[in-house]
């Protein structure tokens, strides 16, 4: 659901672009969704997560059902 200021904005934005508020909408979708894969790993704010756990070699990736019960 729009808000009714969003719903005039789109409106407004597909009458000026002669195309409908649908394309409209799949084309913003479709940038944001380029934008956020294009950016480098590293700048991804979920990059900060990698590496806090402790740990080292093991088989956690095949065994982590085993591996979360442990670490609880």
């Amino acid at each position: 659901m729009l808000s009714e200021e969003q719903h005039r904005f789109l409106a407004e934005e597909a009458r000026r672009s002669q195309r409908s508020m649908s394309a409209l909408v799949r084309e913003w979708i479709d940038q944001r969704m380029r934008h956020r894969w294009d950016r480098p790993i590293d700048k991804d704010s979920l990059w900060e997560m990698v590496g806090i756990g402790r740990g080292g070699p093991g088989r956690a990736s095949e065994m982590h059902d085993e591996a979360l019960v442990a670490a609880r």
